[in-house]
């Protein structure tokens, strides 16, 4: 339990399973240009809240429960990077997980605990950081490796995240988990 005046650093995520988080990790062969996220920390990020009151929690909660969706299937076909920093791997376009990510956002905003991002939502699963300077030449060299076979997974449910910063990267802690229906909405 965390004190009422302590901040948490929330976001909200779609968890993979550990059986796709090891699939994931089995393609990324050992590079020196590369900092593989370790399987456990894969995830896709709906809303980054951000540095929030721990007694502002209950209330996130609340909203996040009032989210109705069905659950469907999520595929990973293409890679990424954001500028030199960052390498992804993305998901097919679906109009479910959009329409799940702007209700979460939706929410937030209205409540008043995020504001309106100023960027498109991008869906995708951050695999590594990048220590070298060509991006570019990099996605050309791992195409074949990171998306080979299809990779899906159901999506099910979302979770409410706390990041807790540590000197060896962020540790994901769950706060709540939120369960899609089984009839329809």
């Amino acid at each position: 339990m965390n004190p009422p005046n302590a901040v948490l650093r929330l976001f909200v995520a779609l968890d993979l399973p550990d059986s796709l988080q090891q699939q994931i990790a089995a393609r990324c062969p050992a590079r020196q240009d590369l900092s593989w996220t370790p399987a456990e920390r894969l995830h896709l990020t709906l809303c980054f809240i951000g540095p929030t009151r721990a007694q502002d929690a209950p209330r996130i909660d609340t909203l996040l429960s009032a989210i109705s969706f069905q659950p469907f299937t999520l595929e990973i076909e293409r890679i990424g990077s954001f500028g030199q920093h960052h390498l992804w791997l993305g998901t097919a376009p679906d109009p479910n997980l959009g329409k799940l990510q702007a209700d979460i956002q939706q929410a937030l905003v209205a409540a008043q605990l995020i504001d309106t991002p100023h960027r498109a939502f991008v869906p995708h699963i951050t695999v590594a950081r990048i220590r070298s300077t060509d991006s570019r030449q990099l996605l050309k060299q791992l195409q074949g490796s990171l998306i080979g076979s299809p990779l899906q997974w159901e999506v099910d449910q979302f979770s409410l995240k706390n990041s807790l910063l540590t000197p060896t990267g962020a540790l994901h802690q769950v706060l709540a988990l939120y369960n899609a229906s089984r009839v329809p909405v």
